[in-house]
């Protein structure tokens, strides 16, 4: 697997990003020493022409935002993090050392960490992508590509998820999680892996409905 099997990136402002990248996590590796080159011509917070950003957002840089960006109530961008044209990240979102491509919405309550999501992803309410491995001896976190663990040498790794993909409402992204492109998750999954493209991730639970006595 390649980062070209997950993100169509040549319009990407930021492509550098990728087409510098070996692994597939080095987008998220190199985005601090990104970030810092690029203080010398953006300052340490971009905003692109057209953007909105409301008064009780927070924004610790460095962060570069892209054109006609909606960035509403209660959003807290810190970290490190790129986003890029056309994006809505709502109402009471957190987004921490991330790159989020063009024309993506993040509904809002959910949390974003060191990920990387593509261009027309849509997260729903309070889906997140969970970056850290609690109560394990080896906190590395590891990515599954091509039928192998990979480690990433990461102690804070999110998801990577690909071009279109659309997250439900309340799914989780454990952490390492690989997201093809035009997949679908169902509201309250919890994803762990990787899930190819053009797919569907149902999930079912047993409802007992019983007379009240």
């Amino acid at each position: 697997m390649q980062l070209t099997d997950l993100f169509d990136f040549p319009n990407f402002e930021h492509k550098a990003l990728f087409e510098e990248a070996i692994n597939l996590w080095d987008p998220i590796s190199n985005l601090d020493q990104y970030l810092s080159n690029q203080k010398k011509d953006t300052g340490i917070n971009s905003i692109g022409k057209g953007s909105q950003v409301d008064p009780t957002a927070k924004l610790t840089g460095p962060v570069i935002i892209g054109s006609n960006c909606e960035i509403k109530e209660g959003v807290l961008i810190r970290g490190g993090v790129i986003i890029g044209d056309n994006c809505v990240i709502g109402h009471g979102c957190e987004v921490k050392h991330s790159i989020i491509m063009n024309g993506t919405n993040i509904a809002h309550f959910n949390y974003i960490g060191d990920s990387v999501l593509g261009s027309g992803v849509n997260f729903a309410a309070g889906a997140i992508t969970a970056n850290f491995k609690h109560g394990t001896k080896n906190e590395i976190v590891g990515i599954e590509a091509d039928g192998k663990k990979i480690p990433t040498g990461l102690k804070k790794f999110g998801s990577l998820v690909g071009d279109e993909a659309k997250i439900g409402c309340n799914a989780v992204l454990d952490p390492g999680t690989i997201i093809g492109k035009g997949t679908i998750v169902y509201p309250l999954a919890a994803i762990r892996g990787s899930i190819p493209a053009n797919k569907i991730v149902k999930y079912r639970q047993n409802l007992e409905v019983i007379d009240r006595k």
